[in-house]
């Protein structure tokens, strides 16, 4: 069963929405479409879901996730969030 509790528009078509689906709580950053033909939103595969720890270890990353990007330009940088998930900043064509 998806349950879907709440959705935070974050710009560019993108949301986070908190759920629980399977017997976990996950939290959504996904990408969203609108189909012109029943006039209504839906997520899209482009995006990601976490448990509630891992997306919380990654928030924490922001400040350093955000120096990559905007000062030092660095490549490569990766920080482990459990589980065998991994966040990474690397360079190229951002779709």
């Amino acid at each position: 069963m998806n349950v879907q509790n709440a959705k935070y528009a974050i710009g560019g078509n993108r949301y986070m929405t908190d759920g629980y689906f399977n017997g976990m709580n996950l939290v959504h950053v996904r990408q969203y479409s609108f189909d012109l033909e029943t006039n209504k939103e839906y997520p899209t595969v482009k995006g990601i879901a976490l448990r509630p720890n891992r997306f919380w270890k990654l928030f924490q990353l922001r400040d350093k996730v955000n120096k990559c990007i905007n000062e030092s330009r660095e490549t490569g940088v990766q920080q482990h969030l459990g589980g065998g998930i991994m966040v990474s900043v690397t360079w190229g064509t951002c779709a």
